[in-house]
């Protein structure tokens, strides 16, 4: 019996030793893997833009990209963005962004240039790899739908307006109960900039309102970021004025009382 009970104690205490070795086992396996997975470094190219190491060089006053146009309508989610059919800005993509960035005298807000004519950025997007614009300005500049074009970085100053002269195209302008407060909202949504003898739209109801732009100033391409301009307005180019009515002859008027009054006394 003794020796049954000695037997029996030895094969617990080996059991319970085993069960100890595999537990420590598993505990060393499970810390090691933790430590692994701390230890996985992200690279860089994954946490930041591809050329952050690169130096910074000076750019020019301006630099050069040759991209593929497409109209606004062509970006996929159209309905979200409809209305920059009547602005100045685009939509690029972001690899122009981390391209421009590699220079260290860029003046911002950024704007680019086409044929002379300069563009605001509305996003770049990591999504797209072509450019979108307005369609009135695909027309305007003469682009053609999916063809390359040279776009230019526009890295200048562009003087803060104090003033603008406009006019409206129609006298349904003169119906706006608060004309003032209509074109701050809609000039500083869809325009960065304007420029003297240009024309611009302004969404209006269901429609669009359109403008000549007469005079800028002190400039004559202002900016129209954080700043507050004085606008005046011109009389619109289908206004007539209003016929006078013709004057009252008050010299008949006392003829005729002077007639009664002999006819009453003869």
């Amino acid at each position: 019996d003794n020796d049954n009970t000695d037997n029996d104690s030895s094969e617990n205490d080996s059991s319970e030793n085993e069960n100890t070795d595999i537990d420590n086992t598993d505990n060393d396996s499970s810390e090691n893997e933790n430590t692994d997975i701390d230890r996985i470094e992200i690279p860089d190219t994954l946490r930041y833009q591809p050329n952050i190491n690169d130096r910074s060089i000076n750019a020019g006053e301006s630099i050069e990209f040759t991209e593929t146009i497409f109209p606004l309508v062509f970006y996929d989610l159209y309905d979200d963005i409809n209305f920059l059919e009547v602005s100045n800005k685009i939509i690029l993509p972001k690899r122009i962004l981390y391209d421009i960035s590699k220079y260290d005298n860029i003046i911002y807000p950024i704007h680019f240039k086409i044929n002379d004519y300069i563009l605001g950025v509305y996003e770049f997007n990591d999504l797209v790899d072509n450019i979108y614009i307005p369609n009135y300005l695909m027309h305007k500049l003469n682009l053609q739908i999916g063809i390359q074009t040279t776009i230019s970085l526009y890295n200048k100053e562009i003087t803060k307006g104090t003033r603008i002269r406009i006019q409206p195209h129609s006298k349904e302008f003169l119906e706006i109960e608060n004309p003032k407060e209509f074109l701050e909202q809609g000039l500083l949504k869809t325009y960065t900039c304007l420029s003297n003898n240009s024309e611009i739209a302004i969404p209006y109801e269901h429609s669009n309102m359109y403008f000549n732009i007469v005079q800028c100033e002190p400039e004559d391409t202002i900016s129209l970021i954080d700043t507050d301009i004085e606008v005046d307005f011109m009389k619109p180019l289908d206004y007539i004025e209003p016929v006078p009515k013709p004057p009252i002859n008050t010299n008949n008027n006392d003829i005729n009382n002077n007639d009664t009054n002999n006819t009453n006394n003869i």
